[in-house]
């Protein structure tokens, strides 16, 4: 039997098995898996399914004559059968022409989203997925049939991704790579590495230039994804709603460096805070802030904290106040 005849024969075995079997997650988790192994799999499953569509089609909807014609071919008269071979023909045909559009056709142009400094936009995305993007953001969105796929160029998003078994959602961020079916994750590129957080479901963060094994994150777990592999970390509640909390505009610290807290600051204002002291960068401090509200923030800082702040062409340097001198005894 030829390549092609097999093909047609295992897909035949898995659709009567289907139609036989009770309804589990078992069998079609197999059909799935052989569907997925080769395109041509697919076409010749799909191919054989729409003409069993055709027989059920015909049995619900047709006279009794036609369902028997699927069912014992040989009391149908053959010019009705001609008919309804070419008929069923016809609607294979269609899913053949459909398929191979599918496999062929050139990729659609990619929809570009960005925000600037101190920005915020939220999409909806076809498929009715959403994606949040955070300051000095932007993806690139590139969806087809076998894949949803975005590149995130820069910054940090949030994805509420519609479930679709079939269609995995692939965030891309450099040389790494997370796939998630539904959840709820950010993913934030950083220099030397990148963040990914679930506040719900689960996602499978790879390597591109590497040959290992997924690493799988769970709801409260953020994973670094540098060079030279995954860290996995579990995060109390507290500081998953912190590290969320910048899609209400809004920066939650608690007993932060001052040098930390800084530099997020600096991601949402071109006014800029530089603490080049070290003993003040060491400083601790909480609280909620406005993103977009470095001013704000400055205007503070002295008044929570023993440092001094001078004013810089681009924003403010701070650094620790010296230490008072005691008074001197009158002569």
């Amino acid at each position: 039997m030829s390549a092609a005849g097999l093909i047609e024969e295992e897909a035949a075995g898995l659709l009567a098995r289907l139609d036989k079997e009770p309804a589990n997650a078992t069998l079609q988790a197999q059909i799935d898996q052989w569907v997925a192994a080769d395109p041509r799999h697919e076409v010749a499953y799909l191919r054989l399914k729409a003409a069993w569509r055709e027989l059920d089609r015909a049995a619900a909807v047709g006279s009794r004559e036609n369902a028997n014609w699927w069912l014992r071919a040989e009391v149908v008269p053959p010019r009705r059968r001609t008919y309804q071979i070419a008929a069923a023909a016809a609607a294979v045909t269609a899913v053949c022409v459909a398929l191979w559009w599918r496999h062929t056709a050139p990729p659609r142009a990619p929809i570009a989203f960005s925000t600037p400094v101190g920005g915020y936009t939220r999409q909806t995305l076809e498929d009715g997925s959403t994606v949040e993007l955070n300051t000095q953001t932007a993806i690139e969105v590139a969806f087809d049939a076998p894949a949803r796929r975005v590149r995130l160029l820069r910054g940090e998003a949030r994805f509420h991704v519609s479930k679709d078994a079939h269609r995995p959602f692939l965030v891309e961020a450099g040389s790494r790579r997370v796939r998630a079916v539904g959840t709820d994750f950010t993913v934030h590129m950083k220099p030397a590495e990148t963040e990914v957080l679930v506040a719900e479901g689960r996602v499978a963060v790879e390597l591109l230039s590497h040959q290992q094994a997924a690493t799988f994150v769970d709801p409260g777990q953020l994973a670094s994804v540098t060079s030279q592999g995954v860290l996995v970390t579990t995060l109390p509640p507290a500081q998953v709603a912190a590290r969320l909390s910048w899609d209400r505009g809004v920066l939650v610290f608690s007993h932060e460096k001052l040098s930390i807290v800084a530099a997020e600051l600096n991601r949402y204002n071109t006014l800029q805070i530089h603490v080049a002291d070290p003993t003040a960068a060491a400083m601790q401090l909480g609280g909620t802030f406005t993103a977009t509200n470095a001013e704000a923030f400055i205007g503070l800082l002295a008044e929570i904290l023993p440092v001094t702040v001078a004013r810089t062409e681009d924003g403010v340097t701070v650094a620790a106040r010296p230490p008072s001198h005691a008074a001197q005894p009158r002569q």
